[in-house]
């Protein structure tokens, strides 16, 4: 995630970046928490994976990558927002 974010301008890496940063909802659908967390983060770009796997990263390549225990997604929202705090 971090190599994604610091992807070139123009680069492969920077337009997936680019394209989840103003289509969020193309990657998490529309009612699930990281759309609402790219939107509300400048610079932000994540994804929820399988087995309670959560990863983002920020535009100037600081990045963060989880994963809850037990594979649920419960409390993936709550620890993200506490990794980017």
């Amino acid at each position: 995630y971090r190599s994604l974010a610091l992807g070139a301008p123009g680069s492969a890496e920077r337009r997936v970046v680019e394209a989840i940063q103003v289509h969020p909802q193309w990657t998490s659908g529309t009612t699930r928490h990281e759309a609402r967390l790219i939107r509300s983060v400048p610079g932000l770009f994540a994804k929820v994976g399988a087995e309670g796997v959560y990863a983002a990263a920020l535009d100037d390549g600081r990045a963060v990558a989880l994963k809850i225990a037990d594979g649920g997604h419960r409390a993936a929202p709550v620890v993200m927002a506490a990794a980017l705090r």
